[in-house]
């Protein structure tokens, strides 16, 4: 199977239930994935890595998603 196209995803969320679950599902259908468990943590990502999509957590405690936008 050929990896899809803009395949880099970064997900963020402070849960990480949520991590684990996202990760494990969007990997075993070929996505290159990064997890982050703070929108400050996403931001170091951000700028080190490069990403095709976000799926960001909006309620976080500290810097919620709103603040990483």
């Amino acid at each position: 199977m050929a990896l899809p196209q803009g395949n880099s995803i970064l997900i963020v969320d402070d849960n990480e239930n949520n991590l684990h679950v996202l990760s494990n599902t969007l990997e075993l259908q070929g996505y290159q994935v990064r997890c982050a468990k703070s929108g400050r943590m996403a931001l170091l990502a951000i700028n080190r890595f490069q990403v095709d999509l976000i799926l960001l957590d909006i309620r976080m405690p500290g810097m919620d998603g709103y603040s990483v936008l």
